[in-house]
């Protein structure tokens, strides 16, 4: 009987070559994939044209809630942002083993490379990853196998170890070489899909939470759209062009309350938390400093389903705006 496998997929090179060279090696393969709103995610048409051009069923879950915990607790700690790569990765191992165990499926198989991600693809933090993730001896990394010990079922034979690769470090040209050799042709290009890296999210997340008792993965979607402001009243989040504003509109259920401007293009404004009258007024005077036209006019403000029209005579200089911008 052959061995069984699942396989990480993110819709990128290494995954889809890892698959590959595990089918290969005559393993029976089932691919994974797991959606988080923090990720430049695929759509899912495309994960599923992956599947088919590498020939394998595909199986798309969240990254759970529990994970909000973890990023708000890493045990390993932050990368340079608010990235907490091991513990991330640990987590979605062991979301990955309870797959495994439900489907009786025998090994892990993933991209890793030795060496490409210091945090988390150094040989120490590999054999960390696996041992707390409680899959010890239980995943297969084609990409650089024979640098590392064979698992037990390379060691038996029902895994073909000579199918995989011996690649390590940064560089991707043997990848593009082998992509070449398998044909595999239709691949995400690597662009840091991890929005926990990026500064400007790291800044906003931080923001969140240090602010919030509890957070959901509302909230992380919402970091990825329009100007935050951290009020003392209240956040607040303002659309930057029509494509965000009808982002948020069709989320103003989310908040408790909304800010419009009335007669005149200008941002739409959610804000989250009892906003005051003060912070009100501070978010209609930006509305306006953002709007097409900026003295003598109305913005609308709906408050715990409480309707009313703020006029502002004056927008709110660069200077005032500034000091809250996240």
């Amino acid at each position: 009987m052959a061995t069984k496998g699942v396989v990480l997929l993110s819709g990128g090179l290494d995954s889809s070559l890892a698959a590959l060279l595990a089918k290969s090696a005559g393993i029976d393969v089932t691919g994974l994939y797991f959606a988080a709103p923090f990720m430049k995610a695929p759509s899912r048409e495309s994960l599923l044209e992956l599947a088919q051009q590498l020939g394998v069923p595909m199986v798309i879950k969240s990254v759970g809630l529990d994970f909000l915990e973890t990023l708000k607790r890493p045990k390993h700690g932050y990368g340079k942002n608010v990235n907490p790569c091991v513990d991330c990765k640990i987590h979605m191992f062991r979301r990955a083993k309870e797959l495994m165990d439900a489907l009786g499926i025998d090994v892990l198989i993933t991209g890793e490379v030795v060496g490409q991600r210091p945090m988390t693809q150094l040989y120490g933090r590999l054999k960390l990853i696996e041992r707390e993730a409680g899959l010890e001896g239980r995943i297969v990394r084609p990409l650089s196998a024979k640098l590392l010990e064979p698992t037990s079922f390379e060691a038996s034979g029902s895994i073909d170890r000579e199918k995989f690769a011996s690649i390590r470090g940064r560089s991707r040209k043997k990848q593009f070489e082998l992509a070449n050799k398998l044909g595999l042709t239709k691949y995400q290009t690597p662009a840091g899909g991890c929005q926990l890296t990026n500064p400007n999210f790291a800044r906003r997340t931080f923001d969140l939470l240090e602010n919030s008792e509890k957070i959901t993965f509302k909230d992380i979607s919402l970091l990825k759209h329009g100007r935050h402001i951290r009020l003392d009243s209240a956040k607040v989040i303002m659309g930057r062009n029509q494509e965000e504003n009808e982002y948020l509109f069709a989320r103003r259920s989310w908040a408790q309350a909304s800010l419009w401007p009335i007669g005149f293009g200008g941002p739409l404004a959610l804000a989250f938390g009892n906003l005051s009258h003060k912070d009100a007024l501070w978010v209609a005077r930006a509305i306006a400093r953002y709007g097409k036209r900026a003295h003598n006019v109305k913005v609308g403000f709906l408050h715990l389903e409480r309707e009313a029209v703020i006029e502002v005579e004056n927008p709110l200089d660069d200077t005032e705006l500034k000091k809250s911008l996240l």
